[in-house]
């Protein structure tokens, strides 16, 4: 079996999570929306 090295200490690792959706009324629930996002799920 063949090994390869690779130089690892110059690496960078990000870490990244999903945003999470922004809440218009906190006590609701309900979810705020753009303009764009209204005038799109009218039609």
């Amino acid at each position: 079996m063949r090994t390869i090295r690779v130089e690892t200490s110059a690496a960078t690792i990000l870490l990244t999570e999903a945003p999470e959706p922004k809440v218009r009324d906190r006590q609701t629930g309900r979810p705020a929306r753009s303009p764009k996002t209204l005038s799109a799920a009218r039609h």
